[in-house]
């Protein structure tokens, strides 16, 4: 990957999902807490950060889960006037590792199998968005992750879709 090689991000990204489980490993035999959450993160603004902030207060450690490039095409792109994402994985990769309370970054891509990161990492918590899993689902992590957290979104979509203030 091209993304340039500042110090948090050399630090923080593990695009290595064996990388990745051994650094759980390490957390939890420290006796961390480890917490999850993904997104596009498309545009971080007030709401993701407010997000992040929250979300690193239910553990230890905190890990981001940053959808691909194809992954956002795939959920956000509706029709050829809709560009998304507006900033490269790259990017958002860069962004996120930049951001206080987010420990490491990772990346989703399309065709995962589902919930495979999930299995993967099993965290003590899972912050998921409204919307994003249904009750029944939401019992179902509950049976691979310590606790499953729900809040509600604060999307980037929804602010792109507000009318700009007059002046």
């Amino acid at each position: 990957m091209a993304v340039k090689d500042f110090k948090n991000v050399r630090d923080r990204y593990v695009p290595d999902y064996d990388r990745l489980c051994e650094m759980v490993i390490a957390y939890r035999t420290l006796d961390l807490s480890i917490v999850l959450t993904s997104g596009s993160y498309d545009i971080i603004h007030e709401g993701h950060m407010d997000c992040l902030e929250a979300v690193k207060a239910l553990g230890d450690i905190l890990i981001v889960a940053v959808d691909s490039d194809n992954k956002v095409r795939e959920r956000k792109q509706k029709d050829e006037y809709t560009l998304r994402p507006f900033f490269s994985q790259d990017v958002r990769i860069r962004q996120l590792c930049g951001q206080r309370p987010v420990d490491l970054v990772t990346l989703k891509d399309v065709g995962q199998e589902k919930w495979y990161l999930i299995k993967l990492i099993r965290p003590d918590v899972l912050q998921a968005t409204q919307g994003t899993y249904t009750e029944q689902q939401i019992e179902e992590l509950k049976g691979i992750c310590g606790d499953v957290v729900v809040q509600v979104p604060f999307a980037t979509t929804e602010i792109l879709a507000k009318e700009p203030p007059v002046s």
